[in-house]
């Protein structure tokens, strides 16, 4: 993946489906995003609280397979 130098972040456009929904579930339960320096990853731990259960988060995948 290229990455988004601006939010030190790889690029979600042709990623794997099962990549994408690992990392917002991983988000979600705090597996990322808790470590205190990271600024980006709280804000898509709060973003992922939206995502109420696995069909909110393929449906997040399968936007993101759109682009």
């Amino acid at each position: 993946f290229r990455s988004i130098w601006a939010l030190k972040a790889p690029k979600l456009k042709g990623a794997d489906d099962w990549y994408i929904a690992r990392q917002l579930e991983n988000y979600k339960q705090g597996i990322r995003g808790s470590h205190p320096e990271d600024l980006l990853g709280k804000q898509m731990t709060l973003i992922t609280i939206m995502l109420r259960d696995d069909q909110a988060i393929n449906d997040v995948v399968a936007y993101i397979n759109t682009l």
